[in-house]
């Protein structure tokens, strides 16, 4: 068990280096004993200066190599607009092509669409084809089986 622990830590030790070199860049040398960078809690959570970057979060940024800039506009307009939540993977996905405002023009788009009744009807009538396909497959194979 204490192996299990030493290499958690180790982990934990790995990230907090790579976000401080993430988000430092050139300057990264000079924080990185800084002990007001720290993991919160059972280290879920990383407290870099004024901001708090979760571990999942962190992934996020190395699955995908999110660039700084990205992350950088992402944090600050989810943490000052609460209404509008989107994760850092979808925001990034989309981001990817343009910029912050961009990515705001599409999200209204979306909205627009989302409350639209033609749009609504069209997506309903697709998930109830969707769903009656699915129970005549199942009925299908529920007879296939009692043969």
């Amino acid at each position: 068990m204490n192996k299990l622990i030493s290499q958690m830590e180790k982990l934990k030790s790995d990230y907090r280096t790579f976000f401080i070199n993430y988000w430092y860049k050139d300057e990264a040398y000079d924080y990185m004993d800084d002990n007001n960078i720290y993991w919160i809690g059972n280290w879920h959570i990383l407290a870099c200066s004024d901001i708090f970057v979760s571990l999942e979060q962190i992934e996020d940024i190395l699955r995908f190599n999110i660039d700084m800039d990205i992350f950088y506009d992402w944090y600050w307009w989810s943490v000052e607009e609460e209404e509008n939540r989107v994760n850092l993977e979808n925001y990034s996905k989309i981001r990817w092509k343009g910029t912050h405002e961009d990515f705001l023009a599409f999200q209204i788009e979306q909205e627009k669409k989302r409350n639209d009744p033609e749009y609504k009807a069209q997506v309903e009538a697709e998930l109830k084809k969707i769903w009656d396909d699915g129970m005549k497959n199942i009925e299908k194979h529920l007879k296939s089986r009692n043969r």
